[in-house]
C-alpha cells in the first residue's frame, strides 16, 4: 500500500531511500532525531538497511514496509530507520557484523533492532510478513517486560563485533602457500569459480591466481584462472547483449544470475580481464574486457564524467524481466538467423528461468559465424531498447569511481587506447571538482549534493586509481596527487600506535566504535589495498617511509591473515610481491619522448610486479632493480628482457 503523503524520507537524495519515501511507515533517515525520539518516547529503534538494486529489498518492501497493519504496528511501537548501505558502509558494516553474531550469516535487507544508545539487541535479514509481525510483536513485549535481558545481549553482541584485537605477526611467506591451497580446495573444477551456490564472481581472487602463475608458472593455476574467466564470460551471469555482469549466479553452472549490476563488481572484473590478456595473451579476454567497458560508459556513466553506482535487478516489478527472451520471441525477431543464435546460447522453447531464457554462451562462436551472431545481438538490443528498463542508481561513490579510473586506466595501457585512459582522467576530474570540499576528500556525490567524509574505502581506492593513472600515461601531476592524498589519509585515519587504517576518519561520525577492515568482500578491503598502494608508492617515490608503513600494517594484520587467507587474499597478493619481488624501472627520457611507448616496452616483460617512475634528463636511460639488486643503466629498452632473464 503507497501512502499518498510522503515521509522524510522524500527530502533524501538516496534512490534507496526515496524508494520507501511512500511507504506507510514512519521512516527516518539515520541522525540524532530519530534516536533522540526514541529516548524520549522509551522505544526501540528498527534499522532497516539495504539498497537500490538488491532483489530482497524490494520483495521486503512490498511485503512488510507497505503493508498497513505492519506499517501500523512499527510506528506505534518502534522508531524506525533507514540506511543505504552504499551511502554509509560504515553504519552497514558495524551492524552486519552484529547480524553475522547473532545468525552466523548476513545479506540484504539488513534488519537491526537497537536501543537509544544505537546498540544492536537482534538482527536479521529478510522475514515474511506473518514471521516479521510476530517478531516486532515479542521484541516489543521483551522491551516492556524484561528489558534488561535485551540490553545484555546487546552488551554481548557489541563486545563480540568489535575490531579483533589484533596481534601482530612477523610477515611469512607460509600464508600465501596455505592461501594458495585454501584457494584450490575452494576451487570448483568442472565449472569454473570458488565454493558452492550462490556464487560470485570474486574477480581478486582470479587476480592473486594471474599473479602466482607469472611467478611460478604452475599449470594448475592457469588451468583455474582460465576456466574461471571462461566460466564467467560465457555463463548466464554475462550480459550477452548489452555487456557487463551480473551480481552472481544463484546455481553452481552459472547460468541463473540476481539481475543486479553493481559498478563495482564490472570495474573490477575490467582490470583482470584486461590483466588476464596481459598475462596470458588470449584474444577472447581482450574481446570481454572491451564489452565490459563498453557498458560502464555507455550505462552507466554520467554526462559529467562520473560512474553511477549500479542498475536494478527488476524492473514492472519482475525480476530480469528486462533481460529475459522467450523462444518466440528471438525467432520473430531474428528469423532465418535464429537457428544458429539458439544453438550457441542454448535457447529453447521451455526455457531455463520461468519459461523464459537467460542466455548463456554454450560454445566459442566460431570466426565464420562471428558477425550473423553479431548481427543477431544488435537486434536484441534494439528490441531490449523498447523495454522499461530498469532503476539506475545515480549517485556517484568515490570507491567505486576510483576503482573504475584503475580499471580505465591499467586497460586503456594494456590495450593501447586512449580512449579509457581518457576516460580515467575525466573520472578523476570529476572526482576533484565534485568530491574533494576543502582538501577532504567526500564519499558520495547525487545530483548537485556532496556528502559524508571518505571512507578507508573511498581513499584507497583513489589511490588505487591515481597510481594506476601514473603508469598508463607518466604524468607527475597524477604521481604528485597520489602522494597528497596518502598524506592527507594517513593523518585522518592512521593508528599510529598499533598500525593500520581505521575505516572511518578522526572528523567523521563514529557508530559504536571505530574499526580496521581488513577482511575482503566484493573488492579487496581497504587494509589489504592500502598495502598494495603502500609498497607501489614507496618504490615510485623511493620514500622508506611508506615501506615501512606497508610494512607496520602488514604486520599488524598477519596473525588474522594466517587464521583466515581466503578472507585476506588481496593481502597475500602483496606478501607475494614482497617475496618474489617487483621489478623497479627509473626511466630517464629526453624532452618531447613518447612517454606513452615506455609501456610497450614494459608489456613485453616477463614479470608479475613492475613499478615504473619516468622523469626527464638528456637521453634515454634505464636502470633496472629487482630482488635486492640493481643493475648497470642500460640505454635501449630492447636491452631490458636481456638483462631480466639474467635475474
Amino acid at each position: 500500500m503507497e501512502n499518498k503523503v510522503p515521509n522524510r524520507l522524500i527530502n533524501e537524495k538516496s534512490l534507496y531511500l526515496r524508494q520507501h519515501a511512500h511507504n506507510p511507515v514512519d521512516w527516518y533517515p539515520w541522525g540524532e532525531e530519530a534516536f533522540a525520539r526514541a529516548a524520549a518516547e522509551d522505544k526501540p529503534v528498527f534499522i532497516s538497511i539495504g539498497y537500490s538494486s538488491c532483489h530482497w529489498c524490494h520483495v521486503m518492501a512490498l511485503e512488510c514496509f507497505e503493508n498497513q497493519k505492519i506499517a501500523d504496528y512499527l510506528n506505534e511501537f518502534f522508531v524506525s530507520i533507514k540506511v543505504d548501505r552504499e551511502e554509509r558502509p560504515d553504519i552497514d558494516h558495524v551492524y552486519m557484523s552484529s547480524c553475522q553474531a547473532v545468525t552466523g550469516s548476513g545479506g540484504w535487507p539488513l534488519s537491526v533492532f537497537a536501543g537509544h544508545d544505537k546498540k544492536p539487541f537482534y538482527a536479521g535479514t529478510y522475514f515474511p510478513p506473518p514471521v516479521f509481525l510476530q517478531l516486532l510483536k515479542n521484541i516489543v513485549r521483551l522491551w516492556q517486560k524484561n528489558r534488561s535481558k535485551l540490553l545484555a545481549n546487546g552488551e554481548l553482541i557489541l563486545a563480540h563485533i568489535k575490531s579483533p584485537v589484533f596481534n601482530p605477526e612477523a610477515i611469512s611467506y607460509t600464508a600465501v602457500e596455505e592461501g594458495y591451497l585454501r584457494l584450490k580446495q575452494s576451487f570448483d573444477p568442472e565449472y569454473g569459480g570458488f565454493f558452492s551456490e550462490p556464487k560470485f564472481p570474486l574477480p581478486h581472487y582470479v587476480w592473486f591466481l594471474l599473479k602466482y602463475y607469472q611467478c611460478y608458472y604452475k599449470e594448475e593455476t592457469r588451468i583455474m584462472a582460465e576456466k574461471t574467466l571462461d566460466a564467467l564470460r560465457e555463463g548466464g551471469i554475462c550480459d550477452h547483449v548489452g555487456g557487463g555482469f551480473f551480481r552472481y549466479s544463484t546455481d553452481r553452472h552459472w547460468t541463473i544470475p540476481h539481475f543486479e549490476k553493481m559498478l563495482y563488481d564490472n570495474v573490477m572484473l575490467l582490470y583482470v580481464y584486461a590483466e588476464a590478456y596481459r598475462a596470458l595473451g588470449i584474444e577472447k579476454y581482450r574481446s570481454t574486457a572491451d564489452k565490459i567497458a563498453g557498458y560502464l560508459l555507455t550505462r552507466l556513466r554520467s554526462k559529467e564524467g562520473g560512474f553511477y553506482a549500479a542498475e536494478d535487478a527488476d524492473s514492472e516489478g519482475e525480476e530480469g524481466k528486462y533481460y529475459l527472451f522467450t523462444y518466440d520471441e528471438i525467432t520473430a525477431a531474428l528469423g532465418a538467423r535464429a537457428d544458429i543464435f539458439t544453438k550457441y546460447f542454448d535457447v529453447t522453447p521451455r526455457g531455463n528461468f520461468h519459461s523464459k531464457n537467460v542466455l548463456r554462451l554454450k560454445e566459442e562462436i566460431s570466426p565464420a559465424d562471428a558477425e550473423v551472431i553479431g548481427e543477431c545481438l544488435q537486434l536484441l538490443r534494439g528490441m531490449r531498447a523498447e523495454r522499461t528498463a530498469p532503476l539506475l542508481d545515480n549517485k556517484v561513490l568515490t570507491a567505486g569511481n576510483g576503482l573504475a579510473i584503475a580499471a580505465f586506466a591499467f586497460a586503456g595501457r594494456v590495450f593501447e587506447n586512449v580512449g579509457f585512459i581518457k576516460a580515467a582522467e575525466e573520472t578523476f576530474r570529476f572526482i576533484e571538482d565534485k568530491l574533494m570540499v576543502s582538501g577532504r576528500l567526500h564519499a558520495r556525490y547525487c545530483e548537485g549534493e556532496t556528502k559524508y567524509p571518505a571512507t578507508a574505502a573511498d581513499y584507497t581506492a583513489l589511490l588505487f586509481g591515481l597510481i594506476e593513472l601514473y603508469e598508463a600515461t607518466f604524468k607527475e601531476e597524477f604521481l604528485n596527487k597520489a602522494q597528497l592524498l596518502n598524506v592527507s589519509f594517513f593523518g585522518e585515519f592512521y593508528d599510529i600506535i598499533d598500525g593500520g587504517y581505521y575505516y572511518t576518519g578522526r572528523d567523521s561520525e563514529t557508530v559504536l566504535f571505530r574499526f580496521k577492515e581488513y577482511t575482503d568482500g566484493a573488492v579487496p578491503s581497504s587494509n589489504a589495498l592500502q598495502v598494495y598502494n603502500l609498497y607501489r608508492l614507496s618504490a615510485l617515490t623511493n620514500a622508506a617511509t611508506l615501506y615501512e608503513t606497508a610494512e607496520q600494517t602488514l604486520r599488524l594484520l598477519s596473525g588474522e591473515i594466517r587464521k583466515h587467507p581466503l578472507d585476506c587474499l588481496f593481502s597475500l597478493q602483496s606478501v607475494l610481491m614482497r617475496y618474489h619481488g617487483a621489478l623497479e624501472l627509473n626511466v630517464v627520457v629526453p624532452p618531447g619522448y613518447d612517454r606513452g611507448s615506455i609501456n610497450d616496452a614494459i608489456d613485453a616483460i616477463d614479470w608479475p610486479f613492475i613499478n615504473v617512475w619516468v622523469m626527464e634528463g638528456e637521453r634515454l636511460e634505464i636502470r633496472a632493480c629487482a630482488k635486492g639488486k640493481c643493475y648497470p643503466p642500460i640505454a635501449e629498452f630492447a636491452q631490458l628482457s636481456e638483462l631480466i632473464k639474467r635475474t
